[in-house]
């Protein structure tokens, strides 16, 4: 508890530190004051967030609050630039994600791939971490992790597997997680950071890209790392054999959700498949905007008779934290853009690199 409380002091005072430095230091030739404030205001933003000083929210609102104190921004500019559109994506996707965590879908995946895996242990682990990083590209990192333990630690169970002994177990423990995190970066509604990199390549460079120009690159890299990673994994830790009762816990537990979709779980996978096809046109169609579909596809989800989500259940499951983060990181990433500051840091390290001999 010392050691948390002493991280914490030692957060605040690096971004004290670094607000005053950047108060007081030369001017470098090619920017300003207020340039290289808001490069110590957002340098002390991540002081606070590495040392978990404050709630993350928190810690971006009060940076936000001290930019006209400092007469970095006005106070309208800041609230002008609040949020964008990454926040309203980041809340959209977090209701979509948990509509999907209330289905059932999940657990069929794995099941369909224990049963047509059992005969193959790596096999089984390989088809796990590809399906938890499908899922992962359209629901919450986080959600789509524990989904995936709760299954493989049912299954390791089931198969009286030994912790810490059990290479089936270090390979699901070790490669749900990372490819839970590979996942999310396929597509831009795998996680909110990445709406939030579109809105500010958006905004700050004036490079629109969409779904499917994001697919197009990432989804090979996170399909060939995740690829990669599940070989490595069943080469360094050789998963043993999986007995008939774990195969049949898995049947047991889907018996009791039943064979068949419901009707919601239904609703749901027909919502979720509209808005993949509307990401995907949105790449010919610009009506079609990546947050534009997320938030009418979180309405749809509320629409009388469809019955795919409560309020009040989804806004206390929403991350409001990481989505009040996102909404501030947009203000301080665009102070240092108005201010000149990322203009000169670009030019500075790439003038240095210019100057550099990098032939041998």
């Amino acid at each position: 508890m010392e050691a948390t409380f002493k991280k914490r002091v030692i957060g605040v005072v690096i971004a004290v530190l670094l607000i005053v430095i950047s108060a007081v230091v030369p001017i470098p030739e090619g920017t300003t004051r207020e340039g290289l404030m808001s490069l110590g205001v957002f340098g002390g933003a991540l002081a606070l967030w590495i040392c978990n000083s404050m709630p993350m929210s928190v810690s971006a609102f009060g940076m936000m609050a001290i930019m006209p104190l400092l007469g970095v921004m006005t106070l309208n500019d800041v609230f002008l630039q609040f949020g964008g559109t990454a926040f309203f994506f980041a809340i959209a996707t977090f209701a979509v994600s948990i509509a999907l965590e209330n289905t059932t879908i999940p657990l069929r995946i794995c099941h369909a791939l224990t049963s047509r895996t059992k005969s193959n242990p790596a096999a089984l682990v390989i088809a796990m971490m590809f399906a938890c990083g499908i899922v992962s590209a359209f629901m919450s990192n986080l959600a789509t992790c524990i989904i995936f333990l709760g299954i493989a630690h049912g299954l390791l169970d089931a198969n009286n597997t030994q912790p810490g002994s059990s290479n089936l177990g270090k390979c699901l423990m070790i490669g749900i997680p990372a490819t839970a995190g590979i996942g999310g970066l396929m597509t831009p509604a795998g996680t909110p950071g990445n709406a939030l990199i579109i809105g500010l390549l958006q905004s700050e460079a004036g490079i629109d890209i969409t779904f499917l120009q994001w697919v197009g690159l990432f989804a090979p890299i996170g399909l060939f790392t995740i690829l990669i990673a599940s070989f490595w994994l069943t080469r360094v830790f050789k998963p043993e054999a999986i007995g008939d009762e774990a195969i049949a816990d898995l049947e047991r537990r889907l018996s009791e959700v039943g064979n068949k979709l419901t009707n919601v779980e239904k609703r749901t996978l027909a919502i979720i498949g509209a808005m993949i096809v509307c990401w995907l046109l949105g790449t010919w169609v610009p009506a079609f905007n990546v947050t534009i579909v997320a938030i009418f596809g979180m309405v749809a989800m509320f629409l009388p008779g469809i019955g795919v989500l409560e309020w009040k259940d989804t806004a206390n499951r929403i991350n409001w934290d990481l989505s009040f983060t996102i909404g501030s990181v947009g203000v301080l990433i665009g102070a240092m853009s108005s201010t000149g500051v990322m203009t000169w840091i670009v030019s500075t390290l790439l003038s240095g690199i210019g100057g550099m001999n990098l032939i041998m």
